[in-house]
């Protein structure tokens, strides 16, 4: 066997959350040349030719500022307002039960702040 299996920090979970599948794969071998002293030379050689690139290509684009996000994300977002009051007897969408109010109490004993029961 060539590889021994790659570590748990090193498994497609890593690979989903970077930026980039270049960075992916030089993650997940950097990972399996890590479990064995041999591969030291190839691992350095491997890193530096990979991560060059991706220094450079890593760079901020036009799409990675805060309206590029709000384009691609949110922008045939539905949102729901809260910003209404609630209030008893509102009217609510059917099948709704019409809302309870009254004052909160405490749900558990805290020394010196409140006791079970408390408003």
């Amino acid at each position: 066997m060539l590889f021994a299996p790659a570590p748990a920090w090193a498994s497609r979970r890593t690979c989903v959350r970077t930026v980039s599948p270049l960075l992916c794969i030089s993650l997940t071998v950097n990972a399996l040349l890590l479990l064995s002293p041999s591969f030291a030379p190839l691992r350095l050689a491997f890193s530096a030719l990979v991560s060059a690139p991706i220094d450079e290509a890593a760079g901020p684009t036009s799409s990675d500022d805060l309206w590029g996000w709000y384009d691609r994300g949110l922008r045939h977002a539905r949102f729901v307002d809260l910003t209404h009051a609630i209030e008893p007897g509102m009217p609510l969408w059917p099948g709704f039960a019409s809302p309870t109010f009254g004052p909160s109490l405490a749900s558990v004993d805290s020394a010196g702040f409140s006791t079970l029961g408390e408003e």
